[in-house]
């Protein structure tokens, strides 16, 4: 069986992103593919290794490790702006929305115990936040991959983890 630190890479780091005013922005799939179409173009420009990732209806939670010469805030201003502006002409909208919050949570996992709390963790948001009643039931999360890589079995989440119990980042 897998264990965590199978896939712990220095440098990660635990991104969380939240929309304006906590509106759901992230409530259709087309939204998701959206996002999700952005990321990858990010990535292309400021290379990074993502290691997890849960997308909410009104935030997102990243476990990443930027590349080489790369900061967060490339890739979170990259992403915030190029999302903005296609989610602006998404909707047929005459300019660019504000959706986005300027600043953004980020803390580093020193060690391979830091990330397989941050790993639960994201895996665990959409229980948390009453999205789902398991985390294989919110599609739009790295969980499968996860359980595909024999980390997590069936069953994990259906109670919250001790890992993550009164654990907030954000």
């Amino acid at each position: 069986m897998a264990t965590y630190a199978d896939y712990f890479v220095p440098g990660l780091t635990l991104l969380t992103c939240e929309t304006v005013n906590r509106e759901n922005v992230l409530d259709s799939d087309g939204k998701i593919r959206l996002l999700r179409t952005v990321l990858n173009n990010v990535r292309q420009q400021h290379a990074f290794r993502m290691m997890a990732y849960v997308f909410l209806r009104n935030q997102l939670h990243l476990l990443l490790a930027p590349g080489a010469g790369v900061t967060l805030d490339q890739i979170v201003h990259d992403m915030g702006r190029r999302f903005e502006r296609d989610y602006a002409a998404l909707l047929g909208m005459p300019q660019m929305a504000r959706v986005w919050r300027r600043t953004y949570a980020a803390h580093k996992a020193n060690d391979v115990d830091e990330f397989a709390v941050m790993l639960d963790y994201v895996h665990y948001s959409p229980v948390q936040h009453g999205l789902a009643p398991r985390p294989e039931e919110w599609l739009h999360s790295s969980y499968e991959t996860w359980v595909e890589r024999g980390l997590y079995e069936l069953g994990w989440g259906w109670q919250e983890p001790e890992s993550v119990k009164g654990r907030r980042w954000g």
